[in-house]
């Protein structure tokens, strides 16, 4: 789909091109959608290593952009610029590498980047989102939370990192989320040791399952429903809580 030839209907809600043998789409390609409220692309053979931003879409709420292919490393920091309603966007099952620079992505409210190739620290990546509601990263391979992992993220209440390559998670990580986040997964990050509870005080449910390594847990969760944790003996110290 190139900017030649762009997709007329001006009365169009939603869009699902998923699995169609698309190569390449043109960011201005679909311009003529000026009430397009949902956009669906996954599942195409993208032939770019990057995605350009899509403009001309102002009422755009909910993107798929899932499994586009083996090339697609980087999206347009950008990305949201002509889109300031986005409130969901899917882009799991890539080859993304880090975490995409979202300076005009404020209004999201779900963010699924799982099943990337996202590695190294999280440090302040995702400070400009301060909407976020779900934020998914799990089935990627970070290795450290820093300091500022979820800085300006207060609204976050599900927060996934399942299936990483944990070592270290700082221990003041999750204070930015104290007030809201109230589902964790950490489950199967076998190289993690230590988990801290400063900001999981409001915490409901604690996924963290095989970890062979974290022999030993916070001594209370307060507010917690649902553990689903490595070891039997860990659930003595939550009996009387």
């Amino acid at each position: 789909i190139d900017a030649s030839e762009p997709l007329i209907g001006s009365s169009l809600i939603s869009l699902n091109l998923r699995g169609n043998p698309l190569e390449w789409v043109h960011g201005k390609s679909l311009s003529g959608l000026v009430k397009l409220k949902t956009l669906t692309l996954s599942q195409i053979e993208l032939r770019s290593s990057h995605l350009a931003r899509f403009d001309g879409m102002p009422e755009l709420r909910f993107i798929h952009l899932d499994q586009l292919g083996e090339n697609l490393s980087s999206i347009d920091g950008q990305f949201c610029v002509s889109s300031r309603k986005l409130a969901t966007l899917s882009l799991k099952l890539n080859q993304l590498e880090q975490v995409p620079q979202f300076t005009s992505c404020q209004g999201l409210l779900s963010l699924d980047l799982s099943y990337n190739k996202i590695h190294g620290t999280l440090a302040g990546n995702f400070s400009r989102l301060t909407n976020l509601i779900d934020l998914y990263l799990g089935h990627n391979q970070l290795e450290h939370l820093g300091e500022s992992a979820f800085i300006g993220l207060e609204r976050l209440q599900v927060l996934d990192l399942g299936s990483n390559h944990l070592k270290t998670i700082h221990s003041n990580a999750f204070v930015p989320l104290r007030a809201s986040l109230y589902e964790l997964n950490i489950a199967n990050n076998i190289q993690l040791s230590q988990l801290t509870s400063n900001g999981l005080e409001r915490l409901i449910s604690l996924k963290s399952y095989g970890n062979n390594q974290l022999r030993k847990l916070p001594a209370e969760f307060p507010a917690a429903r649902q553990l689903v944790l490595t070891f039997a003996y860990h659930c003595c110290d939550y009996y009387n809580h």
